[in-house]
């Protein structure tokens, strides 16, 4: 953006000490292969984006219209959670959760 003149200090980027590395993810970014819904309703996450998860560690429950719990959604295996639905309202099908494995941090 700087080469653009987007920036009216890019000197200011260069003095921002940078964050580091948490965990490097490894995936193909093909969501096709996330986790659907089997039932219709409305999910409540106990899960957060970026969580390293274990297997069966609880990501949310699907509650139907009543308030009834329907489905208790659990991880599939160890990994780092990196897309998790963002709206209470699934449709059964629907994209819940993927996760993706780590990489040793350097």
């Amino acid at each position: 953006m700087a080469h653009l003149g987007m920036l009216k200090n890019p000197q200011l980027i260069v003095d921002i000490p940078s964050r580091p590395i948490r965990c490097r993810l490894m995936s193909d970014g093909n969501f096709d292969f996330a986790i659907e819904a089997a039932t219709e309703g409305f999910f409540v996450p106990s899960a957060k984006l970026l969580d390293t998860l274990a297997k069966v560690d609880r990501i949310g429950v699907i509650y139907d219209w009543g308030g009834t719990e329907k489905q208790i959604v659990l991880a599939y295996g160890d990994g780092v959670l990196v897309m998790i639905t963002g709206t209470p309202r699934i449709a059964k099908g629907g994209f819940l959760f993927m996760l993706s494995k780590t990489l040793e941090t350097p």
